[in-house]
């Protein structure tokens, strides 16, 4: 895991108003574009 997505998810896992299925498929998309 690279630290920019450690960061990402750290950031908006304490948003409880975005669901974990947004937050798997912005990961995702992150992880795909490098």
């Amino acid at each position: 895991m690279s630290l920019k997505g450690y960061e990402f998810k750290r950031h908006y896992g304490t948003n409880k108003q975005i669901n974990n299925l947004t937050v798997k498929r912005i990961n995702n998309n992150l992880f795909s574009a490098y």
